[in-house]
C-alpha cells in the first residue's frame, strides 16, 4: 500500500478486534492485511502455525492454531481473542474446504466440515 493509499484508507476497525478464520493465506491473509490498515487488532486462526505466525507478524496481530471444526478450537480462538484483545468484535469466516455435489444431497456431516 502506498503512502497515499494509506493517508486516505478509512478507519473503520479503530478498537475494534477481528477474528479471521483460514486467515494464514489467501483470502484471509488479505483481509487481515485490509482490516489492519483500518486500524483492527486482528487474531488470525487456522490450522498451520507457519502461514499463520507470518501473516500475524505482519499486521501486528496474533496467530491461533486452530481447526474451527472442534468446539474446542473454537472456545481457544475466543479465549485468547477476548483475553488478549478484551473484546471480539467481528468475524470472518473465510476457512473451509472443497465439497462436490448438489447442496440438497449434502449430508450434515459433510456441511459442518465444509
Amino acid at each position: 500500500m502506498s503512502s497515499e493509499q494509506a493517508a486516505t484508507t478509512p478507519r473503520r476497525f479503530v478498537g475494534r478486534t477481528v477474528v479471521i478464520t483460514g486467515g494464514g493465506s489467501g483470502i484471509g491473509a488479505a483481509t487481515a492485511r485490509r482490516v489492519a490498515a483500518e486500524g483492527a487488532s486482528v487474531v488470525v486462526t487456522g490450522r498451520r502455525s507457519g502461514p499463520l505466525d507470518h501473516v500475524a507478524e505482519a499486521v501486528g496481530g496474533i496467530a491461533v492454531v486452530a481447526d474451527v471444526t472442534d468446539d474446542a478450537g473454537w472456545e481457544r480462538v475466543v479465549d485468547v481473542a477476548t483475553d488478549r484483545t478484551g473484546r471480539l468484535d467481528v468475524l470472518v469466516a473465510n476457512a473451509g474446504t472443497e465439497a462436490f455435489g448438489p447442496i440438497a444431497t449434502t449430508d450434515s456431516a459433510t456441511w459442518r466440515r465444509v
